[in-house]
């Protein structure tokens, strides 16, 4: 691709990306994925299983596109207060304010629903019933038949991690956090999340997975 792009001297490649902080990405992306995913029998597995790579990436890039060209946003509500929309439009120098914009149907595909606790436990169960982690069948069946009840209500967080398992991911990533935000935010105080680390001593309830393989 970078080799294909280098062919037109008129394209100037930019790379946005918006890093979400890893105790998050991980929940998020155990509920997409790992649930799918055999060789996991719960989210922890998981999360010491699939390491994080942002930083070699960022290098990459930077050496195929031009360090200057990289545009890193963290991903959380704090520093985009006004919604990522909007923020990505914003880098675009497009004014999201300035136009009446079509909304798209309420689905599934268009909205992301989440399910409640209850229904991805149920599925993570069920997981011999898909094919591989891009199998979302099960996902739209249960999506278009299930009640609202079994749905994530809009901005409704719950935790499948525990204080001390979202302590441990923060303090695998802490190094690669601080420098992605020295070297690509100027942020000298190495600050790349503004969202407090969790207390280890609070007592959370989350789900209790069970220890054998369905």
């Amino acid at each position: 691709m970078h080799h294909t792009l280098n062919q037109f001297n008129a394209v100037n490649c930019r790379i946005i990306a918006y890093l979400r902080r890893q105790d998050h990405w991980y929940e998020s992306a155990w509920k997409q994925w790992g649930i799918k995913m055999k060789e996991y029998t719960n989210i922890k597995e998981f999360y010491q299983g699939k390491r994080i790579i942002w930083l070699d990436n960022l290098h990459q890039w930077s050496e195929l596109f031009g360090k200057e060209n990289i545009i890193i946003h963290p991903y959380e509500k704090m520093q985009l207060p006004d919604g990522l929309i909007p923020d990505f439009l914003r880098i675009i120098d497009i004014d999201y304010s300035a136009d009446d914009w079509v909304e798209p149907p309420k689905t599934n595909r268009n909205e992301n629903i989440g399910f409640s606790r209850d229904v991805v436990e149920i599925l993570r169960l069920n997981r011999g019933m898909i094919i591989n982690r891009h199998d979302n069948r099960l996902f739209d069946f249960f999506s278009e038949y299930l009640g609202d009840e079994s749905k994530k209500a809009p901005y409704q967080s719950y935790s499948f991690l525990n204080p001390k398992q979202r302590l441990e991911i923060l303090q695998m990533y802490e190094d690669m956090n601080r420098t992605i935000a020295r070297e690509f935010l100027g942020r000298s105080d190495g600050k790349l999340f503004y969202e407090p680390w969790p207390d280890p001593d609070l007592s959370l309830i989350h789900i209790s997975e069970p220890t054998r393989t369905y």
